[in-house]
């Protein structure tokens, strides 16, 4: 998952609208609605607070939203926040927000405000110990000491917005979304509150404001937008944009005139079912992939390439053999790959508003151009230096055995790549995403279902497989499908995470998965059931995922693992070829240990540069390709 840089977009709101039903005719009571629900008699007015709106803002770019009462500023806040899903359109937030809509709406007026303190925190996610932490922080900014054990329904209004707002901004967010809410309490504490948000975008915050005082949005913000009826009137400069409100208002609100947009055409019934998962970012999974590649990287280009290795040794002795990971980090890395990818397909299936071709094209494309393009540069670098220091160990391979394996051809037709081995794990991904091809709208609307259906074809796939003699190319994907198993595991923990999934439906389906596993390695692999390497390294990279996603909110995104994670394919298609031939010339000269930690600098550099030249350019053509078409 890709989070956004400075420059880039942090929030894409793409043509939203939000219709609201209003009822023509008063009901007295609930027996009289329910009989007219049935009846279809109930009369209702369409009333759009939002029509057809899009914007974006860049990361720490202070935005504001400017219009009359009435024109649909909170509700578009709402629907950014997450409180609202649009009735059509799509709103893409690349960050945490910290929704600073209504202050103190989640007080219990009868405690008091220390207690509020500590409830308002396990309402916006912090424990008991991070607010013990922060206590009296809070209570310096709202300087209510005094009141600190008086119940809150003693406050005043502007007493109880001093603390709402003390407890909202304890924690830096990605983004802060403020809703007139300098408009409450004193002078004084405007000026704090103003203060306190300027140090938050200065630290790196993106502020998002609705303020009726066109002075205040000159002052803190760069761009803005203006409402009127819920449709767009203008976007671009802050200052530029306040002026033409402005002028609006002294014309009596005839000075620019816009013609509304007809109305969006009502989402079809199945829409409407879709299930919606928040649209979230989980910055947790960046700490997974780079660790997960680190393993992966250290098992290729240490113990793997040189088992007589001290390190390599050492770490063998003292690590995976107490913890019984016999294939040392490899699997464990590798599976931990495995159940990212099932939980940001899910993911993406149910907040994508693609088809199951354009959600497809998207997978597949990320995959195959990067992976021939590092056949082909590898290719080129093996032979200028075979040219300049004699033959390599790929010296031996002819052309269609790299057209193979640079294809993924050779996996089809049960020949093992033996250029780059690890690209095997592509394979089997491939298969998974054929799966979530065959059962999309299950993913959007029916998780359980879709999860049953996968686990049938794998299920039958190890049965068949050996009861029927299937041809070449569907033996080789048998073969391969129980690798599938831990990406569906993946899914099952996303559905979980996400409520979509009751408890004893996960259980049951995360059972027979696991029974489906076994059977699949008995039958096809039958050394790695009987050694156990993947079952035990798939315990500790299920417990670690689940572990770590249950304190998912409790980890921020970190610049440097972002951009490590960016680049993580890259280095899965780099390290073991580029990292064994530089090994090759320097382990002679260095020593293995030297050797080893300065190639992993330069396979880094490597993906680097094979990110920026092919993975980079070919995934904005791509979208570009899929948006416009």
């Amino acid at each position: 998952m890709n989070h956004p840089t400075e420059n880039e977009n942090i929030v894409e709101v793409r043509n939203v609208s939000m219709r609201f039903n209003l009822s023509k005719e008063k009901v007295d009571n609930l027996k009289e609605y329910v009989v007219k629900a049935l009846k279809r008699q109930l009369m209702f007015d369409e009333f759009y607070a939002l029509q057809n709106v899009s914007f974006t803002v860049k990361r720490g770019e202070p935005f504001a939203i400017v219009g009359e009462n009435g024109c649909g500023k909170s509700t578009l806040l709402k629907v950014i926040s997450g409180i609202f899903y649009p009735t059509s359109g799509s709103v893409s937030v690349g960050g945490s927000i910290a929704p600073l809509i209504e202050l103190g709406a989640g007080f219990d007026m009868d405690l008091t405000a220390r207690e509020n303190i500590y409830l308002n925190g396990a309402v916006l996610g912090y424990d008991t110990a991070f607010m013990e932490a922060k206590f009296q922080e809070i209570m310096d900014f709202s300087e209510l000491w005094d009141f600190v054990d008086v119940p809150v329904k003693n406050f005043s209004s502007g007493m109880v917005a001093r603390l709402g707002f003390a407890i909202a901004t304890v924690v830096v967010p990605d983004i802060l979304i403020v809703d007139e809410i300098l408009a409450v309490g004193d002078f004084m504490f405007q000026q704090k509150c103003e203060r306190k948000m300027q140090e938050m975008i200065d630290a790196g915050a993106t502020l998002i404001f609705v303020s009726h005082s066109s002075d205040q949005v000159k002052k803190l913000c760069k761009k803005a937008i203006w409402l009127k009826h819920g449709i767009t009137q203008m976007v671009g400069d802050a200052t530029a944009v306040c002026d033409a409100y402005i002028q609006d208002m002294e014309n009596g609100g005839h000075g620019l005139v816009q013609e509304p947009p007809s109305p969006p055409a009502s989402p079809a019934p199945q829409q409407e079912e879709v299930i919606k998962p928040p649209k979230k970012s989980y910055p947790f999974l960046n700490y997974l992939r780079v660790l997960a590649l680190s393993m992966v990287v250290w098992d290729h280009l240490g113990p793997f390439r040189a088992p007589q290795w001290r390190l390599g040794q050492l770490v063998e002795n003292t690590v995976n053999r107490p913890l019984g990971i016999i294939q040392s980090f490899g699997a464990m890395g590798v599976i931990l790959f495995f159940l990212i990818s099932g939980f940001l397909l899910a993911h993406g299936a149910g907040s994508s508003q693609d088809n199951r071709w354009r959600f497809s094209l998207r997978r597949v494309g990320k995959i195959y151009p990067p992976l021939v393009f590092s056949f082909l540069s590898f290719y080129v670098v093996q032979r200028i230096a075979a040219l300049l220091a004699g033959p390599t160990w790929w010296s031996q391979f002819s052309l269609r055995q790299w057209v193979m394996g640079g294809s993924l051809a050779c996996y089809f037709l049960g020949q093992p790549d033996v250029i780059n081995g690890t690209v095997w794990y592509l394979f089997p991904t491939l298969l998974f995403y054929l799966l979530a091809f065959l059962c999309y709208p299950w993913l959007k609307k029916r998780p359980a279902l879709s999860i049953v259906f996968m686990e049938s074809i794998l299920a039958a796939a190890a049965g068949l497989s050996h009861i029927l003699q299937l041809p070449l190319v569907l033996q080789s994907m048998a073969a391969m499908s129980w690798y599938i198993c831990f990406p569906v595991f993946g899914m099952l923990l996303y559905y979980l995470s996400e409520k979509m999934l009751p408890l004893w439906q996960f259980f049951a389906l995360g059972a027979a998965n696991y029974v489906i596993l076994l059977k699949s390695m008995v039958l096809f692999h039958p050394d790695y059931y009987e050694n156990s390497p993947y079952l035990i390294s798939f315990g500790y990279a299920f417990l670690l995922f689940a572990l770590v996603l249950s304190l998912g909110q409790h980890l921020k995104a970190n610049t440097l693992v972002d951009k490590i994670a960016k680049i993580s394919y890259s280095v899965y298609l780099t390290h073991m070829t580029y990292g064994s031939l530089i090994l090759t010339y320097l382990a002679p000269v260095l020593g293995y240990t030297a050797a080893f930690f300065v190639t992993f600098c330069l396979v880094g550099a490597v993906a680097l540069a094979h990110y920026c030249l092919c993975e980079r350019p070919v995934s904005r053509l791509l979208g570009a390709l899929l948006k416009t078409s």
